[in-house]
């Protein structure tokens, strides 16, 4: 196997990595995201893809849009139709209840995990500082 396969073996690996990520965190994330601005899926997609840094595209439309259906089933999010150049636009916002959803979502976090989860996402996620 050359130096080429194993780049792109570690590629596919860490994409599986990011979207199981996605799968636990997708719900939280987009809700954080729509707290900040109402959007539509693609943009979504290309935020969260902009989050990990990441050259290769992590995630896709067809892994955001069922959680976003999920959120609308929830009322947690609702969606507005535009008509933009012979295209309908889907525009999500989160509603009181997905703000909620997002508040208790931090509290629980805040509250229920410990120092040591803490300690694991700070050496997991956080990025080395130079020099160490």
């Amino acid at each position: 196997m050359n130096e080429q396969n194993n780049k792109k073996d570690l590629d596919e690996i860490d994409k599986i990595i990011l979207k199981n990520f996605l799968k636990g965190f997708g719900k939280i994330m987009i809700l954080w995201l729509l707290n900040k601005e109402k959007s539509h899926g693609y943009s979504l997609t290309k935020k969260i893809n902009e989050m990990y840094n990441s050259q290769n595209e992590i995630i896709n439309t067809s892994t955001v849009y069922p959680i976003l259906h999920k959120l609308e089933k929830e009322e947690a999010i609702t969606k507005t139709e535009k008509i933009e150049k012979n295209r309908t636009i889907k525009i999500y916002q989160i509603t009181p209840l997905g703000k909620e959803k997002l508040s208790k979502s931090k509290k629980l976090f805040h509250e229920k995990l410990s120092k040591k989860y803490f300690e694991f996402v700070e050496d997991v996620f956080i990025p080395i500082k130079k020099g160490e």
